[in-house]
């Protein structure tokens, strides 16, 4: 490429009628200086057909001759040719008309920023407002970034950032986590740290929220997979960064020591709707992931009480049922809470 401005790359798998709106959300730029690349993972639904007929010479299909992993078709956008600018944007996502125009300004008006954005809204299914973003800097570093993160202050997912293409590729990319959990926040945080984020006050996007998948203890595994690379990573930046590094001692063991108390807990649940009991590896990733982010603070090997109190259910069917009820209770409240408190489950 190279004869525009902006690729606008757009992975997507099964897009249905959401991958069609954010198509014409992005088609109606009125800046129109891009190029859409459409990364199709081997879509069923008649999104490829669908993507052959629009005949707009700004768009470009990818095709993979089999199903990959969110991983292996996010991992693609490595390796198409690229305009000077690159954003990536989920399929159910929507760009605002000057979402570009918007961009123009912020990055002539900041050359010296490594990262780009704008205020966005959060979206439900049918497209009605969840609520505004929260308020974003106009100039963030990457250790202020992780700060905000860690203090549950920043709303932050994979679309709506604009970088350079050539730092994209020096990062390497979005990082391969484990179902991409944590991997735009590793990704936002290479790309700001030779330099800081611009955010433009005006929301210029929507980000579409989606209730978690049905199995809320499979999630929490994925979870605890993806925090153990997360931790690799942060790891090698703390080393790079003495604000990174700060922010690691004073808010990590705040953020991730509950997360890896409730990953403990739904898998309890998970393993008594089975009859069985949480393995001794599992249990060993915890206890890495506590001494890397709150050491110095014993992990509770031990369920709550609540929880225990299922050992009293005689074993076979009645323990099983009680602790499928427990565990889908607490799948709805969970997705309760990640609805309310605006953080979306997993998505392609």
């Amino acid at each position: 490429m190279g004869r525009h401005k902006y690729t606008i790359a757009l992975p997507v798998r099964n897009g249905g009628h959401y991958l069609k709106d954010c198509v014409a959300s992005i088609l109606a730029q009125t800046q129109p200086d891009f190029d859409l690349v459409i990364l199709d993972n081997a879509s069923t639904d008649g999104t490829a057909q669908w993507l052959a007929s629009l005949g707009d010479s700004r768009v470009s299909i990818v095709p993979s001759a089999s199903p990959l992993t969110i991983e292996e078709n996010w991992a693609r956008v490595l390796g198409i040719s690229k305009n000077p600018y690159l954003t990536i944007i989920g399929h159910d996502d929507l760009l605002d008309p000057d979402f570009l125009a918007t961009m123009d300004r912020l990055i002539e008006q900041h050359p010296d920023a490594s990262l780009y954005q704008t205020h966005f809204r959060l979206i439900d299914g049918s497209g009605g407002l969840v609520r505004p973003c929260r308020p974003m800097p106009a100039r963030e570093s990457a250790a202020e970034y992780l700060a905000a993160r860690l203090l549950s202050r920043r709303d932050s997912f994979g679309t709506g950032y604009v970088m350079r293409s050539v730092d994209y590729e020096r990062v390497g990319g979005i990082p391969p986590f484990h179902r991409l959990l944590f991997a735009d926040d590793a990704l936002w945080i290479s790309l700001m740290l030779p330099a800081w984020k611009a955010t433009h006050p005006e929301m210029c996007f929507s980000y579409r929220l989606h209730a978690r998948s049905a199995s809320g203890s499979a999630a929490m595994i994925d979870l605890i997979v993806s925090a153990q690379a997360y931790a690799r990573f942060m790891a090698h930046v703390r080393q790079q960064d003495a604000g990174i590094d700060k922010v690691l001692c004073d808010l990590g063991g705040a953020y991730f020591t509950p997360v890896l108390r409730q990953a403990h807990w739904d898998e309890f649940l998970r393993q008594a709707a089975v009859g069985g009991a949480v393995s001794a590896s599992f249990l060993a990733q915890l206890e890495e992931l506590a001494a890397f982010f709150a050491p110095g603070r014993p992990f509770q090997r031990r369920p709550p009480m609540p929880y225990r109190l299922l050992e009293l259910v005689p074993r076979g069917l009645p323990r099983r049922v009680s602790s499928r009820a427990v565990l889908r209770l607490r799948s709805w409240t969970r997705t309760a809470y990640h609805v309310l408190k605006g953080i979306a489950g997993v998505r392609e």
